[in-house]
């Protein structure tokens, strides 16, 4: 008996497919062999099919496609390696062009790369990690600065760099510790710590903040601007915050005291109160290290070698000054018949000396231009 085949198994009615507008991330390497750079952006494309795993191939989790942002980070981490990212806005004064903007669940690694926006090229209120790369503002809105952390950020190489805009390079209300690179003013703000373990710190361009470290405290709350010092090279800092110091090379060191008003009767008076155990302050300016609130200087070095006709003050002291097994020198090269005075110390307030070696020289047509220590307060002790 012949069997006849069987019949083919039914099939499913055929579903139409529409192409569909899938956004996805291009990251391309900084160098190919025909080309000397790429540059990191996003496109749309279209395409017939697209199953579910090309989709989560091609599209990062942590990626967002929002118009002031070219790269968002919300959870997981984005690392940026290579390439140029570039977030301009038309209208600046909206402020919301962003080249990173990491949330406050969101981990960002730059190793390398070029970084730059109209408003803050980097906001972070996660964690953030500066291997290396440029980081830059673009001076069409010249009043925000370049790097803007509330969150945790460490830095270990790299630039984050002004470029000729009235504001620092970092403003930070978070943690950020520097270990290594290369910065130009950062203002730490109430609620900020800022650790700097190495690097080089430049001063600001702005006229009246011309610091490589400005460290300010708010009127208002009981939260302090912390900064710790361990070492680096450093232009000037200034602070009327809690300031610790245990190593480091600088140009000039100020510690604040100034009376600030949260309305026209009540004052409130903030005192920087600084701490100096190690590093050195050596410079060509006419002024090492200047103190208006409470400061100990303790195994540190200033050393002054200046060449103009100014006066010169290794260190000024007007708040309350302890000094202990220290060195300072300051040398005047002016050899024209001027009429400087070069002082070791300048003290008119509280100063209190022990163990320290105090040198001064100057040319001058006068002959009692230079003294080791000039004082003129009621309670110098040595």
């Amino acid at each position: 008996m012949a069997i006849s085949p069987s019949p083919p198994p039914p099939t499913q009615p055929a579903i139409a497919e529409y192409p569909r507008m899938v956004p996805i991330a291009i990251v391309a390497p900084v160098s190919k062999e025909v080309l000397a750079s790429t540059k990191r952006t996003f496109m749309t494309i279209c395409i017939l099919l697209a199953p579910i795993e090309r989709a989560a191939s091609i599209t990062p989790g942590s990626t967002s496609l929002i118009e002031d942002s070219t790269i968002r980070p919300i959870n997981g981490i984005a690392a940026i390696t290579s390439g140029t990212i570039v977030a301009d806005t038309v209208n600046t004064s909206t402020n919301t062009g962003y080249g990173i903007y990491n949330e406050e669940d969101g981990e960002l690694q730059i190793d390398g790369g070029e970084i730059s926006a109209s408003c803050n090229a980097v906001m972070n209120e996660g964690k953030c990690t500066v291997n290396g790369g440029i980081i830059y503002k673009n001076p069409k809105n010249k009043y925000n600065r370049t790097f803007n952390n509330t969150g945790t950020t460490i830095m270990n190489g790299g630039r984050i760099s002004a470029q000729k805009i009235e504001a620092e390079s970092v403003l930070n209300t978070g943690n950020f510790t520097i270990n290594n690179g290369e910065t130009y003013g950062i203002y730490n703000v109430t609620g900020g710590k800022l650790v700097v373990n190495g690097g080089n710190l430049n001063n600001s361009d702005i006229f009246s903040k011309q610091y490589a470290i400005y460290n300010e405290e708010n009127v208002k709350g009981d939260k302090k601007a912390i900064i710790e010092i361990t070492g680096g090279n450093l232009e000037k800092v200034y602070s009327e915050g809690q300031a610790t110091i245990t190593g480091g090379t600088f140009k000039y060191i100020y510690n604040v005291k100034r009376t600030t008003y949260i309305d026209d009767s009540n004052g409130r008076t903030i005192e920087g109160i600084m701490k100096i155990t190690g590093g050195n302050v050596n410079t060509t300016g006419s002024m090492g290290i200047q103190n208006v609130g409470q400061m100990s200087i303790k195994d540190f070095t200033v050393i002054i070698n200046n060449s103009t006709d100014y006066d010169v003050n290794a260190v000024y002291n007007v708040g309350t000054l302890n000094i202990e097994n220290t060195t300072i020198s300051a040398y005047q090269n002016y050899y024209k018949d001027g009429s400087a005075k070069i002082n070791g110390i300048y003290n008119s307030s509280d100063l209190t000396i022990n163990e320290t070696t105090i040198n001064v020289r100057g040319y001058s047509k006068y002959t009692n231009n230079a003294h080791g220590i000039r004082n003129s307060g009621s309670n110098a002790k040595c």
